[in-house]
């Protein structure tokens, strides 16, 4: 039973850890998107469907 003391807690360490790693790496793409849109022109011209 004294191994599941400290087993334990470091597996849930551990599977956090890689939750929060893969959240960190696969959202990478769209938190720097979201950043960058700070930099876009604020009057971005709308497309008009009928001009076609």
């Amino acid at each position: 039973m004294e191994f599941l003391e400290w087993f334990m807690p470091t597996v849930w360490f551990v599977i956090l850890a890689l939750f929060l790693l893969l959240y960190v790496i696969l959202d990478g793409f769209d938190l720097g998107v979201g950043i960058l849109s700070a930099h876009l022109p604020q009057q971005i011209p709308a497309h008009d469907p009928s001009a076609c």
